[in-house]
């Protein structure tokens, strides 16, 4: 909804292979603060994104066009980057478990 001229980030870590080093996805996502697809400020720093004080539970974790995310842990889940264990990486595996393999992107 109007997120052009910014840099994306997705969410994701690496480990270090092949000569370079490993990659934290906190510290590639920038500093904030950051706004869900609907203009609510979901976190004011990174420190913020990852505390209780986030506001990323099931009615502010929505996709790009809007719509609220099957996010895991019931009504109110306590961590939108850890919310439920799954049998596996495959898409298969992640839809049996509740959740669909998505993964945020933070603009900047």
């Amino acid at each position: 909804m109007g997120a052009g001229g910014k840099t994306w980030r997705a969410y994701l870590s690496t480990s270090a292979a092949g000569g370079q080093a490993a990659v934290n996805a906190r510290d590639r996502i920038g500093r904030g603060p950051w706004q869900n697809a609907k203009g609510v400020v979901v976190a004011q720093s990174v420190d913020d994104l990852h505390s209780d004080n986030n506001r990323l539970g099931k009615e502010n974790s929505l996709t790009e066009k809007g719509a609220m995310v099957n996010q895991g842990g019931g009504e109110n889940p306590s961590s939108w980057n850890s919310a439920h264990a799954s049998s596996g990486c495959s898409q298969a595996n992640l839809v049996s478990t509740g959740g669909a393999g998505l993964f945020y992107c933070f603009a900047q």
